[in-house]
């Protein structure tokens, strides 16, 4: 997720990135317009705390006085008030402002081809030569002949398009994952494993949350 620095500061790469992605803009527009609501509120909010104290100071003397401040009380009740709502609203500014910016992607690589479809892509670079056969299997055809896996149980309990990884397939996958992990720690890269259970804010920095709020453990 982008940070707030990147839409304050240089929000025409953002728009720029999403112009290469064909993608619209309003959740961009939206973090800023919300971020700006949300900055002004935060001002007010602080001025009002700063009239209150200087209000109940003024209070305070009075009564060392003998005097009446009912006036004064008055407009504190008025300030209390104004800073309920303005409490409410700036906290309403930031959960819009964060739930548009978890919508806007991140910004991509100069490398990075761009177009419009498929159409547009780029073949950058071959290996081996093409092979083209009339009798080429597909990878679910090769899967259910060499045993690899099962769809029809997958499909039960999670749907189609979904599958168990069985037997030496299985044992393939786990093998490349272990290859990979020797390759990154000899680069010097640590192995962590983290929680199976994080809190929301963890999960909020990497991933719209909207689209699994059916499915999370509360």
């Amino acid at each position: 997720m982008l940070e707030m620095k990147v839409f304050r500061e240089n929000s025409k790469a953002i728009f720029d990135d999403l112009k290469k992605r064909n993608m619209p803009d309003d959740s961009a527009k939206s973090v800023i317009k919300m971020d700006q609501k949300w900055r002004e509120l935060i001002d007010e909010g602080n001025k009002l705390r700063s009239q209150r104290n200087s209000i109940s100071r003024s209070v305070g003397e009075l009564k060392k006085e003998g005097k009446d401040g009912g006036s004064l009380l008055n407009e504190m009740g008025q300030i209390k008030k104004r800073l309920s709502e303005n409490e409410s609203e700036t906290k309403n500014a930031l959960i819009l402002r964060e739930e548009a910016r978890m919508k806007v992607p991140n910004i991509l690589d100069n490398d990075v081809q761009t177009g419009r479809g498929e159409e547009d892509n780029q073949e950058l670079a071959t290996h081996g030569p093409k092979k083209k056969s009339k009798t080429a299997k597909s990878h679910q055809d090769i899967m259910e002949i060499i045993e690899g896996a099962d769809l029809k149980r997958a499909a039960n309990i999670s749907g189609r398009r979904f599958y168990f990884l069985t037997g030496d397939l299985a044992r393939l996958e786990m093998a490349l994952i272990n290859y990979a992990i020797d390759v990154l720690c000899e680069k010097g890269y640590s192995l962590t494993i983290p929680p199976f259970m994080m809190n929301r804010e963890a999960y909020e920095g990497v991933v719209d949350l909207n689209d699994f709020e059916e499915v999370m453990y509360k």
